[in-house]
């Protein structure tokens, strides 16, 4: 899998962009009474894009003032889309692809705490 994923500011807020291309080969079987299935498939499998948009407590920081952040709750807007690229057969187990493409809609809730608790005796 390979992914290229960029980070920037818009209007203050985080926001980011992403792509992903899955490869690969997959092999696998199955034991059954009437005997084994066995199938695999490789090449390129489906390509994703993806935007993610900082709605609360994701301002657009540098990788300096990143590092120092504690954001607490954050929420963010992710849109994904998946394409049909990847090879796919009906008459096959396994597929690098899927059927069809398909796409989302996700609203994400965040809580992150860097501070460290330190116990003592």
């Amino acid at each position: 899998m390979t992914q290229y994923s960029r980070v920037f500011d818009i209007n203050g807020h985080q926001a980011g962009v992403l792509a992903i291309l899955r490869y690969g080969n997959v092999p696998g079987s199955v034991s059954t009474d009437l005997g084994a299935l066995t199938s695999d498939d490789s090449g390129l499998g489906d390509v994703m894009f993806g935007f993610v948009y900082g709605l609360c407590c994701a301002p657009g920081l540098s990788s300096q003032q990143y590092v120092k952040y504690d954001p607490g709750l954050a929420v963010a807007l992710l849109a994904k889309a998946t394409l049909p690229t990847g090879s796919y057969d009906s008459n096959r187990t396994l597929h690098m692809g899927e059927i069809a493409g398909h796409s989302n809609l996700e609203l994400r809730l965040c809580i992150v705490s860097v501070h460290l608790i330190s116990l003592r005796r």
